[in-house]
């Protein structure tokens, strides 16, 4: 059960389908939320640390599944934990920024598409060179390609803001 919910929500994310995430109701997209945004080394480990977690898991794909398949079983507490530490951590920044939260999720509601410049592999410099440094050898062909490059590079910056931002939301 819970391995099928967290395959679903993040094959949702994968195929770039926002508006499911958006239903307010929907206890177990949040929490496949809020474990994706630990699910990098140092907050995965600190996190399980300060709620005495173990997991069986080494990778860190694989812990963001188990840790999901655990919070799971009881969500509503397991929200409350994640929130308590994802409020504590790395947002001291934006505190003293003097973000305006409500500002901010407006702004969030006007990405309506998740494209990341470049490729699969959200590698924006790779994808720019493999597709046009390495392959023309004509600087009026490279000036041709200019719209086609902006393009990459707008959609991966606003992809990554989006990220930024919402995990700093969540």
């Amino acid at each position: 059960m819970s391995s099928n919910n967290y395959d679903k929500w993040n094959k949702e994310f994968r195929g770039q389908n926002l508006f499911a995430f958006n239903n307010d109701n929907d206890r177990n997209a949040l929490l496949w939320l809020k474990v994706r945004a630990i699910s990098k080394r140092r907050p995965m480990d600190k996190f399980l640390k300060q709620n005495n977690i173990q997991l069986c898991s080494t990778k860190i794909t694989e812990q963001s599944k188990e840790l999901f398949e655990r919070l799971e079983t009881n969500i509503e507490e397991s929200l409350n934990i994640l929130d308590q530490y994802l409020c504590n951590i790395n947002n001291e920044w934006y505190r003293e920024m003097g973000v305006d939260e409500e500002a901010l999720k407006n702004d969030l509601y006007q990405i309506d598409t998740y494209e990341w410049g470049g490729d699969q592999n959200n590698s924006l410099d790779k994808h720019l060179v493999s597709r046009f440094v390495k392959v023309i050898s004509k600087y009026q062909e490279l000036q041709s390609k200019q719209v086609e490059i902006q393009a990459n590079a707008w959609n991966y910056v606003r992809t990554s803001w989006y990220n930024n931002w919402t995990s700093y939301l969540i």
